[in-house]
Parts: C-alpha cells; structure tokens; sequence
C-alpha cells in the first residue's frame, strides 16, 4: 500500500503539535497555548482528530500486535490527557506530545509498509 492523502493531512497535524509543543516550551504568548493546561488540550484534539482521520481502512486481525500495540499508545495518550487537564503537570504535557508523534509515526510507516514483502508472513 502506499500513503494517501489520509497520510499527508495527519503530517501537516503532527507540524501542529509539534509547533503547541515548541510555543509552550519557548513560552511564546499564543493564546492558549501558552498555559500548560490550555497546550495540551489543543494536543489532545489534534491526537483525535489526527487518529479519526488518518485511521486506516485496511481490516486488521483484532489481536494482532499492532493493534494491541497502537491501543495502548492511545489509551495511555487518554490518561495523559486527563492528567495534563487536571494538574498541568507540564511532564504529562511532554509525554503526550511524544506519545502523539510516537502514534503517528507508528501509523505512518505501517500504512506504508502493507501490502509489502516486508510484512507478509514467511
């Protein structure tokens, strides 16, 4: 398979996050994001909507490793994002952002890889 345009939208999420990310480390006065708590909401949405719209239409053995591995990198960027809104812990807010980038990449380079040799099984 090959990477859509599915592919191309969520890359141009994660420069979002990625660009919270920086606004909120550097301090820069963006409405917003420039609290802790205001940053990783916006994080938290851009992770959504980035998993709604670059989810895969391929259909994936429910047990599989990938799914079991895809899912608990989202539920823990659900529990990071219920920490981040409550304390403002800024490390739930770092985590997160890595768990977003970390989800996207994983997604990214398998929607690249199916359908080829590399993932067929022996």
């Amino acid at each position: 398979m090959r990477l859509t345009w599915r592919d191309f939208v969520t890359t141009l999420l994660m420069a979002g996050v990625v660009l919270v990310y920086a606004a909120n480390a550097a301090g820069w006065a963006w409405p917003f994001v420039d609290t802790t708590r205001g940053a990783t909401l916006v994080v938290g949405v851009i992770g959504l909507g980035s998993c709604i719209i670059g989810g895969s239409g391929i259909a994936m053995v429910a047990k599989s490793r990938y799914v079991a591995l895809m899912s608990t990198l989202g539920g823990l960027a659900a529990l990071l994002l219920v920490v981040g809104l409550i304390s403002a812990w800024p490390i739930a807010f770092n985590l997160l952002v890595l768990d977003t980038v970390l989800l996207y990449a994983i997604a990214t380079v398998r929607h690249g890889l199916v359908g080829s040799p590399l993932l067929q099984p022996a």
